[in-house]
């Protein structure tokens, strides 16, 4: 049954969320609904017979006039994004539709629709701030990948040429001059590692291209396994499968936290004791929390949430940039999840983590 006159303008009157106002052809109200009263008259006059476009941002005003033109034009209607005065130097970003209102087949005026659109907008200027956030980064890794780098690798080479210069024409170098030439040769290692961890600190930050895809864990460990093998050939750890599972999450994010976590086990082991990392998965309140656990030489309590900042290092007698954790922080986050440690010194560690969507 189709509604009645009076059921629609009762609609019309008390519908929530909606702007709605009939406009005359030179501009001024001829009506508006107690949503659209509600909403600005604290900023401005909303009364019949009043300019309507004052409420509009100054820029906006010639947008409205031209929807408006438009609408006339083709007889039908016409969508427009405005910019509705909040306040004093805030505006609400809305979307309205304009159509021809007809009194006795003539065209008196426009129907115009409108919704509150500031979140979208808000939401969008942000993902388009971030997009050039991501360029920019990815510009700067650039350069720490090319240019960076480039002088370092010059000096080292040019060093190199000297120090078997002297070589081979048998000049014998002092024990202190072998010493300088060795401290100059670690110092250029050790700037281009720094150069390197930066530039993976940098893509760990990033939030772009983070796809989620079909995953067996098996095929993950496996893959681990035969990129460490050769890394500790005496100390190759025992990894335990606890229970397979096929995934919907982030391989290669994936990937690279199960190693950083493998590996730190591994320089973090007991000499005495060898070392067994189990690897599990658990469906908790809907989110799939992943276990890293090692019987190594476990985590002082004051360092459990210490060991996720970047370039620290607790043990300095043990190799390492102190970046691994905080990368995997990094990733973590850029997905809606989260890392963290339950451990005790001389037993071990157990690490936790979660993406922000992970099905089984």
């Amino acid at each position: 049954m189709p509604l009645s006159k009076i059921q629609v303008a009762n609609w019309i009157e008390n519908a929530q969320n909606l702007y709605i106002c009939i406009i005359s052809l030179d501009e001024r109200y001829l009506y508006f609904n107690d949503f659209f009263y509600k909403k600005f008259s604290s900023s401005f006059p909303v009364i019949v017979g009043e300019i309507a476009y004052f409420s509009l941002h100054p820029d906006d005003i010639g947008v409205a006039e031209k929807a408006a033109e438009e609408c006339l034009r083709i007889n039908g209607t016409v969508t427009v994004l405005l910019r509705k005065i909040q306040e004093k130097n805030r505006y609400y970003m809305t979307k309205w539709e304009f159509s021809p209102y007809k009194e006795n087949d003539s065209v008196i005026g426009f129907f115009c629709i409108g919704f509150d659109i500031t979140e979208q907008e808000e939401l969008r200027i942000g993902n388009k701030k971030i997009q050039i956030y991501n360029a920019f980064l990815r510009e700067f890794i650039h350069i720490l990948a090319h240019d960076l780098k480039q002088p370092m690798r010059t000096a080292g080479s040019f060093i190199k040429l000297i120090y078997n210069s002297l070589k081979g024409r048998n000049i014998p170098l002092t024990e202190n001059e072998e010493s300088y030439f060795e401290f100059v040769f670690e110092a250029i290692t050790q700037s281009n590692k720094l150069t390197d961890n930066i530039q993976k600190v940098i893509q760990a930050s990033t939030t772009e291209n983070l796809l989620p895809e079909n995953t067996q864990l098996s095929d993950v460990l496996n893959e681990i396994k035969s990129n460490i093998q050769y890394l500790y050939i005496d100390a190759t750890p025992t990894i335990e499968l606890e229970k397979d599972a096929t995934l919907l999450t982030y391989k290669l994010q994936l990937k690279q936290i199960l190693q950083n976590l493998i590996t730190n086990a591994v320089k973090f082991r007991r000499k005495d004791t060898p070392l067994v990392i189990k690897i599990d998965t658990e469906n908790i309140d809907g989110s799939i929390v992943f276990s890293v656990q090692d019987n190594g030489i476990g985590i002082n309590e004051k360092y459990k949430e210490k060991i996720f900042n970047i370039f620290n290092r607790i043990n300095p007698d043990i190799e390492g940039s102190g970046i691994g954790l905080s990368i995997c922080k990094k990733i973590l986050i850029n997905t809606g999840g989260d890392i963290w440690v339950e451990s005790k010194e001389g037993e071990g560690s157990t690490f936790y983590f979660t993406f922000g969507k992970t099905n089984i």
